[in-house]
Protein backbone atom coordinates (compact mmCIF):
# COMPACT_ATOMS: atom_id res chain seq x y z
CA UNK A 1 0.00 0.00 0.00
CA UNK A 2 3.17 2.39 0.78
CA UNK A 3 4.72 1.71 -2.59
CA UNK A 4 0.87 2.05 -4.51
CA UNK A 5 1.08 5.60 -2.72
CA UNK A 6 4.70 6.45 -3.31
CA UNK A 7 3.75 5.90 -7.07
CA UNK A 8 0.48 7.68 -6.91
CA UNK A 9 2.41 10.69 -5.35
CA UNK A 10 4.97 10.94 -7.75
CA UNK A 11 2.89 10.80 -10.47
CA UNK A 12 1.12 13.32 -8.75
CA UNK A 13 4.19 15.61 -8.60
CA UNK A 14 5.24 14.92 -11.99
CA UNK A 15 2.07 15.96 -13.45
CA UNK A 16 2.55 19.39 -11.31
CA UNK A 17 5.76 19.89 -12.69
CA UNK A 18 4.55 19.28 -16.28
CA UNK A 19 1.85 21.79 -15.22
CA UNK A 20 4.08 24.51 -13.56
CA UNK A 21 7.18 24.19 -16.62
CA UNK A 22 4.88 24.65 -19.38
CA UNK A 23 5.04 22.68 -22.75
CA UNK A 24 7.85 22.38 -24.44
CA UNK A 25 7.60 24.19 -28.05
CA UNK A 26 8.51 22.68 -31.28
CA UNK A 27 11.22 24.76 -31.76
CA UNK A 28 12.49 23.55 -28.48
CA UNK A 29 12.82 20.20 -29.57
CA UNK A 30 13.89 21.04 -32.92
CA UNK A 31 16.54 22.60 -31.28
CA UNK A 32 17.62 19.39 -29.47
CA UNK A 33 16.93 16.86 -32.35
CA UNK A 34 19.46 19.62 -34.29
CA UNK A 35 22.08 19.81 -32.25
CA UNK A 36 22.59 16.40 -31.85
CA UNK A 37 21.86 15.29 -35.42
CA UNK A 38 25.59 17.23 -35.62
CA UNK A 39 27.17 16.36 -32.28
CA UNK A 40 26.37 12.85 -33.35
CA UNK A 41 27.80 13.03 -37.36
CA UNK A 42 24.08 11.69 -38.71
CA UNK A 43 23.03 11.81 -42.38
CA UNK A 44 20.49 14.20 -43.02
CA UNK A 45 18.55 11.13 -44.13
CA UNK A 46 17.83 10.29 -40.51
CA UNK A 47 14.99 11.34 -38.90
CA UNK A 48 14.71 12.10 -34.75
CA UNK A 49 12.14 12.04 -32.83
CA UNK A 50 11.66 13.71 -29.35
CA UNK A 51 9.42 12.21 -26.59
CA UNK A 52 9.42 14.12 -22.96
CA UNK A 53 9.12 11.38 -20.76
CA UNK A 54 8.89 13.42 -17.38
CA UNK A 55 9.64 17.14 -15.89
CA UNK A 56 10.91 17.37 -12.29
CA UNK A 57 9.43 19.47 -10.03
CA UNK A 58 12.62 22.34 -10.84
CA UNK A 59 11.44 22.12 -14.67
CA UNK A 60 14.31 19.82 -15.70
CA UNK A 61 12.89 17.15 -18.72
CA UNK A 62 14.09 14.23 -18.97
CA UNK A 63 13.60 13.38 -23.21
CA UNK A 64 14.21 10.52 -24.99
CA UNK A 65 15.45 11.08 -28.84
CA UNK A 66 15.60 8.53 -31.16
CA UNK A 67 17.12 8.46 -34.59
CA UNK A 68 16.32 6.45 -37.25
CA UNK A 69 18.00 6.34 -40.75
CA UNK A 70 18.13 3.04 -43.22
CA UNK A 71 21.83 2.28 -41.98
CA UNK A 72 21.93 4.29 -38.90
CA UNK A 73 20.49 4.55 -35.64
CA UNK A 74 20.82 5.91 -32.37
CA UNK A 75 18.41 6.31 -28.83
CA UNK A 76 19.70 8.75 -26.50
CA UNK A 77 17.81 9.56 -22.90
CA UNK A 78 19.09 13.09 -22.02
CA UNK A 79 17.70 16.50 -19.56
CA UNK A 80 17.24 19.69 -20.93
CA UNK A 81 17.74 22.29 -18.65
CA UNK A 82 14.81 24.74 -17.19
CA UNK A 83 16.65 27.49 -19.11
CA UNK A 84 16.13 25.00 -22.15
CA UNK A 85 20.07 25.86 -23.53
CA UNK A 86 21.87 23.17 -21.70
CA UNK A 87 21.23 19.00 -22.34
CA UNK A 88 23.28 16.70 -19.58
CA UNK A 89 22.89 12.74 -19.30
CA UNK A 90 22.62 12.87 -15.48
CA UNK A 91 20.17 14.49 -13.16
CA UNK A 92 21.40 13.81 -9.69
CA UNK A 93 19.18 15.42 -6.33
CA UNK A 94 21.84 15.87 -3.45
CA UNK A 95 19.50 15.40 -0.99
CA UNK A 96 18.31 11.68 -2.20
CA UNK A 97 19.76 8.63 -1.09
CA UNK A 98 22.36 7.84 -4.01
CA UNK A 99 22.74 4.44 -2.87
CA UNK A 100 19.15 3.76 -3.17
CA UNK A 101 18.64 5.43 -6.35
CA UNK A 102 21.81 3.35 -7.85
CA UNK A 103 19.88 0.44 -7.05
CA UNK A 104 16.61 2.00 -8.34
CA UNK A 105 18.32 2.66 -11.87
CA UNK A 106 19.98 -0.84 -12.08
CA UNK A 107 16.59 -2.11 -11.59
CA UNK A 108 15.53 -0.25 -14.02
CA UNK A 109 18.10 -0.78 -16.77
CA UNK A 110 17.61 -4.74 -15.97
CA UNK A 111 14.30 -4.58 -16.91
CA UNK A 112 14.83 -2.78 -19.98
CA UNK A 113 17.57 -5.30 -20.87
CA UNK A 114 15.91 -8.13 -20.04
CA UNK A 115 12.79 -7.32 -22.73
CA UNK A 116 11.93 -8.57 -26.48
CA UNK A 117 13.08 -12.03 -27.72
CA UNK A 118 16.75 -12.43 -28.25
CA UNK A 119 18.90 -15.27 -27.84
CA UNK A 120 19.87 -16.80 -24.13
CA UNK A 121 21.90 -19.20 -22.61
CA UNK A 122 20.90 -20.91 -19.49
CA UNK A 123 17.68 -19.95 -17.52
CA UNK A 124 15.96 -17.05 -19.03
CA UNK A 125 14.09 -16.70 -15.70
CA UNK A 126 17.57 -16.84 -13.83
CA UNK A 127 17.73 -14.57 -10.57
CA UNK A 128 21.31 -13.83 -11.99
CA UNK A 129 21.32 -12.54 -15.84
CA UNK A 130 24.12 -11.43 -17.57
CA UNK A 131 23.32 -9.45 -21.16
CA UNK A 132 26.14 -8.77 -23.50
CA UNK A 133 25.88 -6.32 -26.45
CA UNK A 134 28.14 -8.15 -29.10
CA UNK A 135 29.22 -8.05 -32.75
CA UNK A 136 30.02 -10.61 -34.64
CA UNK A 137 33.09 -8.82 -36.25
CA UNK A 138 34.55 -7.82 -32.86
CA UNK A 139 37.65 -10.19 -32.32
CA UNK A 140 37.47 -9.53 -28.14
CA UNK A 141 34.00 -10.27 -28.76
CA UNK A 142 34.83 -13.33 -30.11
CA UNK A 143 37.91 -13.80 -27.56
CA UNK A 144 35.91 -13.25 -24.85
CA UNK A 145 32.43 -15.56 -25.86
CA UNK A 146 33.55 -19.18 -24.52
CA UNK A 147 34.55 -17.57 -21.13
CA UNK A 148 30.96 -16.13 -20.97
CA UNK A 149 29.17 -19.36 -21.95
CA UNK A 150 31.27 -21.61 -19.63
CA UNK A 151 30.87 -19.26 -16.74
CA UNK A 152 26.57 -19.39 -17.58
CA UNK A 153 27.19 -23.46 -18.62
CA UNK A 154 29.07 -23.51 -14.76
CA UNK A 155 26.20 -22.37 -12.68
CA UNK A 156 23.14 -24.41 -15.28
CA UNK A 157 19.55 -23.00 -14.61
CA UNK A 158 21.07 -19.98 -11.81
CA UNK A 159 22.12 -17.94 -14.52
CA UNK A 160 21.63 -16.62 -17.74
CA UNK A 161 23.74 -15.26 -20.82
CA UNK A 162 21.20 -13.09 -23.47
CA UNK A 163 22.75 -11.84 -26.62
CA UNK A 164 21.95 -8.44 -27.68
CA UNK A 165 23.02 -7.15 -31.63
CA UNK A 166 25.28 -4.40 -31.57
CA UNK A 167 27.23 -3.96 -34.77
CA UNK A 168 29.56 -1.11 -34.92
CA UNK A 169 28.88 -0.37 -38.46
CA UNK A 170 31.72 2.41 -38.78
CA UNK A 171 34.23 0.29 -38.57
CA UNK A 172 33.13 -3.74 -38.89
CA UNK A 173 31.30 -3.20 -42.28
CA UNK A 174 29.79 -6.73 -42.20
CA UNK A 175 28.76 -7.33 -38.73
CA UNK A 176 24.62 -5.38 -39.31
CA UNK A 177 24.21 -8.25 -42.26
CA UNK A 178 25.66 -10.31 -39.71
CA UNK A 179 23.22 -9.51 -37.01
CA UNK A 180 20.61 -9.06 -38.86
CA UNK A 181 20.86 -12.99 -40.11
CA UNK A 182 21.27 -14.06 -36.65
CA UNK A 183 17.95 -12.21 -35.43
CA UNK A 184 16.17 -14.07 -38.31
CA UNK A 185 17.67 -17.17 -37.45
CA UNK A 186 16.79 -17.02 -34.09
CA UNK A 187 13.73 -16.11 -34.69
CA UNK A 188 12.44 -18.00 -37.57
CA UNK A 189 14.61 -21.50 -37.10
CA UNK A 190 15.15 -21.21 -33.47
CA UNK A 191 18.23 -21.80 -30.73
CA UNK A 192 19.99 -24.62 -32.14
CA UNK A 193 20.33 -23.29 -35.84
CA UNK A 194 21.26 -19.70 -34.08
CA UNK A 195 24.11 -20.94 -31.68
CA UNK A 196 25.56 -22.92 -34.86
CA UNK A 197 25.46 -19.69 -36.88
CA UNK A 198 27.09 -17.58 -34.15
CA UNK A 199 29.69 -19.61 -33.93
CA UNK A 200 30.20 -19.93 -37.58
CA UNK A 201 30.34 -16.38 -37.51
CA UNK A 202 32.90 -16.10 -33.66
CA UNK A 203 35.86 -19.40 -35.33
CA UNK A 204 36.03 -17.82 -39.13
CA UNK A 205 35.67 -14.21 -38.88
CA UNK A 206 38.74 -13.95 -41.12
CA UNK A 207 36.97 -15.50 -44.07
CA UNK A 208 33.93 -12.95 -44.17
CA UNK A 209 33.29 -9.33 -45.62
CA UNK A 210 30.85 -7.11 -46.83
CA UNK A 211 30.15 -8.76 -50.19
CA UNK A 212 29.93 -12.37 -49.23
CA UNK A 213 28.55 -12.66 -45.74
CA UNK A 214 25.40 -13.55 -47.03
CA UNK A 215 26.27 -16.24 -49.28
CA UNK A 216 28.61 -17.99 -46.86
CA UNK A 217 26.15 -17.80 -43.69
CA UNK A 218 22.98 -18.97 -45.98
CA UNK A 219 25.42 -21.98 -46.96
CA UNK A 220 25.79 -22.55 -43.79
CA UNK A 221 22.54 -22.40 -42.75
CA UNK A 222 21.57 -24.94 -45.56
CA UNK A 223 24.37 -27.32 -44.32
CA UNK A 224 22.40 -27.06 -40.79
CA UNK A 225 19.35 -27.75 -42.14
CA UNK A 226 17.59 -27.37 -45.53
CA UNK A 227 14.47 -26.35 -43.41
CA UNK A 228 16.41 -24.31 -41.51
CA UNK A 229 17.52 -21.85 -44.90
CA UNK A 230 13.64 -22.48 -46.15
CA UNK A 231 12.48 -20.59 -42.37
CA UNK A 232 14.58 -17.59 -42.49
CA UNK A 233 13.23 -16.81 -46.38
CA UNK A 234 12.34 -13.55 -47.09
CA UNK A 235 13.50 -12.36 -43.38
CA UNK A 236 16.33 -10.65 -44.27
CA UNK A 237 14.76 -8.44 -46.80
CA UNK A 238 12.23 -7.48 -44.26
CA UNK A 239 12.54 -4.02 -42.26
CA UNK A 240 11.19 -5.46 -39.27
CA UNK A 241 14.40 -7.89 -38.65
CA UNK A 242 17.02 -4.97 -39.68
CA UNK A 243 14.97 -2.76 -37.15
CA UNK A 244 14.97 -5.25 -34.50
CA UNK A 245 18.94 -5.01 -34.68
CA UNK A 246 18.53 -0.91 -34.95
CA UNK A 247 16.57 -1.51 -31.55
CA UNK A 248 19.46 -3.64 -29.71
CA UNK A 249 21.91 -0.69 -30.93
CA UNK A 250 19.65 1.98 -30.08
CA UNK A 251 18.94 0.49 -26.24
CA UNK A 252 22.74 0.23 -25.72
CA UNK A 253 23.70 3.39 -27.19
CA UNK A 254 20.67 4.62 -23.94
CA UNK A 255 23.21 2.94 -21.69
CA UNK A 256 26.20 4.83 -22.90
CA UNK A 257 27.22 1.59 -24.71
CA UNK A 258 29.91 2.77 -27.20
CA UNK A 259 32.12 -0.17 -27.82
CA UNK A 260 31.79 -3.69 -27.31
CA UNK A 261 31.37 -6.28 -25.72
CA UNK A 262 29.32 -4.32 -23.07
CA UNK A 263 28.51 -6.24 -20.40
CA UNK A 264 25.80 -5.92 -17.53
CA UNK A 265 25.11 -8.26 -14.55
CA UNK A 266 21.34 -7.69 -12.98
CA UNK A 267 21.85 -3.87 -14.76
CA UNK A 268 25.05 -3.35 -13.64
CA UNK A 269 27.71 -2.41 -16.06
CA UNK A 270 31.09 -4.39 -15.64
CA UNK A 271 33.75 -2.00 -15.81
CA UNK A 272 36.16 -4.43 -16.24
CA UNK A 273 38.13 -5.29 -19.56
CA UNK A 274 40.24 -8.24 -19.23
CA UNK A 275 38.53 -11.44 -19.91
CA UNK A 276 39.99 -12.31 -16.08
CA UNK A 277 38.62 -9.48 -14.55
CA UNK A 278 35.26 -9.78 -16.31
CA UNK A 279 35.00 -13.78 -15.27
CA UNK A 280 35.97 -13.07 -11.72
CA UNK A 281 33.33 -10.18 -11.40
CA UNK A 282 30.49 -12.52 -12.52
CA UNK A 283 31.91 -15.48 -10.07
CA UNK A 284 31.47 -13.21 -7.67
CA UNK A 285 28.11 -11.89 -8.24
CA UNK A 286 26.89 -15.00 -8.74
CA UNK A 287 28.48 -16.49 -5.36
CA UNK A 288 26.89 -12.83 -3.83
CA UNK A 289 23.45 -14.40 -5.03
CA UNK A 290 24.12 -17.70 -3.35
CA UNK A 291 24.18 -19.65 -6.89
CA UNK A 292 26.21 -22.93 -6.63
CA UNK A 293 27.99 -24.30 -9.17
CA UNK A 294 26.12 -26.82 -11.23
CA UNK A 295 29.32 -28.60 -13.00
CA UNK A 296 31.94 -27.24 -10.16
Amino acid sequence: MISLLAVILGSASLTFAQDKCGALATSDLGKVESYLMRRYKLSPTVKPQTTVLWTTPDCFRRLLVRMHGSNQALSLEVYLSPDRRFLTTDYYDLESDAAAQDRANDAARSAALDSGDRPVLGNAAAKLRIVVFYDDQCPACAALWPALEQVTRKYGSQAALKLRFFPLQSIHPWALDAATLGYCTWIRAGADAFWQLHEFFRTEQSQFSVDNVRHLATERLRLISPDTLSAIGGCLEDRTARNEVFSDMELGARFRVNSVPAIFVNGHRVSSNTETEIVTYLEDALRAGKAMPANP
